[in-house]
């Protein structure tokens, strides 16, 4: 199955951190077939909070081909995510951290349970997923909202805009 996975991180050497994601994906996890660009944007907050003293995080977007089923290749991204010092407990659900992975779709496949959700509930909402999503599945249409992903781009009025594109990884 072809899914397509969010990375994110803004702790330490981000970019190292994707590499190391890399490296363990295709550690007996799947293929990667393509890294979009990767692009810069303020960290989401909660309301009242100040995005300006959470370090910028970087963002891409990773085609990973696997055998894996949807709940087996999340159990991998959270092992993945702890091999790279994340403690989801500690930092809280909006807090710094060194690699954020998440699932962001796979195909027109959707799953909705305790592990997992696909696609990702909030990838509508999110430039920094959808304008590199876009980048390497052009066609993907969201199997649940029916809306291809350059409608999805135009629909966003996100806080969150994307700072800037650096080329793949």
């Amino acid at each position: 199955m072809l899914y397509h996975l969010g990375f994110g991180s803004n702790v330490g050497n981000r970019e190292e951190w994707l590499n190391v994601t890399v490296g363990l994906l295709r550690n007996g996890i799947g293929t990667p077939t393509g890294v979009s660009s990767l692009f810069f944007n303020r960290a989401i907050v909660l309301r009242g909070e100040d995005p300006e003293k959470h370090p910028e995080y970087l963002n891409t977007v990773i085609a990973l081909e696997s055998v894996l089923t949807p709940t087996q290749l999340m159990s991998e991204l959270l092992k993945i995510e702890r091999t790279c010092g994340r403690n989801r407990i500690e930092e809280g659900r909006w807090g710094d951290r060194t690699v954020d992975l998440d699932i962001i779709a796979c195909g027109d496949v959707v799953v909705e349970c305790e592990q997992v959700t696909i696609p990702h509930p909030r990838m509508h909402e999110r430039d920094f997923v959808l304008i590199p999503f876009y980048e390497l599945s052009p066609d993907w249409i969201h199997p649940i909202l029916g809306c291809s992903l350059p409608v999805l781009i135009k629909q966003i009025s996100s806080q969150n805009q994307a700072v800037s594109g650096m080329g793949a990884v």
